[in-house]
């Protein structure tokens, strides 16, 4: 399938789930090999046995952010932790996508050429609004490239959102927000004015 050459990053927010950090981390590095691609890693601290695995996988990450809790709730401190990944992403990288995945999430060993291969073919798209790595069926080789497009919104666990979608939302507002609702809910409603494109194998 066609190669994409823009800009792609994959941000992960950690906090106190030391083993499913792991098995996060160790999926993202399979998953996107030996592409140009930046792991961004927001550590939020307070679990030593989380920063034993964030050292394990030292190497294997561009940028590494150490922050204490910055809100006053949960809901609000993975908000945040989120909004400042993605600011990193596209703000300081300045990428043209960005995959966020929470660290219980273990993606599969083809979600980063889907999301190529998605950005590739929509990214010129006005309605294109990322990629969701979210299905229920189970893999099947040849259905590798298959996908829906939908617009019921973004998917938490792991979803690609483009530079274009992130510049249309007020990120201050947001961040004012953060103990009112997650994330992908207050983003929602532009989501749904495009589409995000699911893989039926990828999750």
């Amino acid at each position: 399938h066609p190669v994409s050459n823009a800009k792609g990053s994959i941000t992960v927010a950690a906090f106190s789930r030391h083993q499913e950090l792991d098995r996060c981390l160790a999926a993202i590095n399979a998953a996107r090999g030996n592409r140009d691609i930046q792991l961004i890693v927001l550590h939020q601290t307070g679990f030593p046995e989380v920063s034993k695995v964030i050292e394990k996988w030292k190497k294997t990450i561009n940028v590494l952010v150490t922050t204490e809790s910055q809100g006053k709730t949960p809901l609000s401190n993975i908000n945040l932790n989120a909004l400042l990944c993605r600011e990193i992403a596209f703000k300081w990288l300045l990428c043209d996508w960005s995959l966020g995945i929470e660290e219980d999430t273990e993606i599969a060993p083809d979600a980063i050429s889907f999301i190529e291969y998605a950005y590739c073919k929509y990214g010129k798209n006005p309605f294109f609004r990322g990629v969701n790595l979210g299905s229920n069926e189970i893999f099947n080789l040849e259905m590798e490239l298959t996908y829906s497009l939908v617009s019921y919104g973004i998917q938490g666990q792991a979803s690609m959102i483009t530079k274009k979608t992130w510049d249309h939302f007020n990120i201050a507002k947001l961040r004012r927000n953060a103990d009112k609702a997650g994330l992908d809910s207050m983003m929602e409603h532009y989501v749904k004015s495009g589409f995000m494109c699911t893989p039926h194998n990828s999750r």
